[in-house]
């Protein structure tokens, strides 16, 4: 890695190319790590190039999506799904935290908070496909 991407993931912010002249960060946005990622864009797309890392595969299996998917939707979350994807993937990636646990931590919030809404998504499961959105 470049000095420029070194310090973004000293500053705890993790960035990948989104595509070929976009940036995609995660991590501890702070306004001033969002300060440099502007001014050093050019140089971060640069480093993130040269390094030629293939886009590593989602951490999160499509379990985990569909879980925070639908605890977003019984709770009318007013944040961005998104965002609390970007999280758990730095939870994984980063901190070491077991996807299992993850998974293990929404199915206990479900089965807690949304005991009924819960039940009802599994009995209307079928084979291979859901019907929750």
């Amino acid at each position: 890695m470049g000095a420029a991407l070194d310090f973004l993931q000293e500053a705890g912010v993790v960035l990948t190319l989104a595509a070929p002249d976009r940036l995609a960060a995660s991590g501890r946005l702070t306004d001033d790590a969002r300060q440099f990622i502007r001014e050093h864009k050019a140089e971060l797309l640069r480093e993130l190039t040269a390094a030629n890392d293939p886009v590593p595969p989602d951490p999160l299996p499509d379990e985990l999506r569909e879980l925070v998917g639908l605890v977003a939707a019984l709770e009318g979350w007013g944040w961005d799904v998104p965002d609390t994807l970007a999280i758990m993937r730095r939870q994984v990636l980063v901190d070491g935290v077991p996807v299992a646990e993850l998974v293990g931590e929404m199915r206990w919030h479900l089965e807690t908070n949304h005991g009924e809404a819960w039940a009802e998504r599994q009995a209307i499961q079928l084979e291979g496909c859901t019907l929750w959105p």
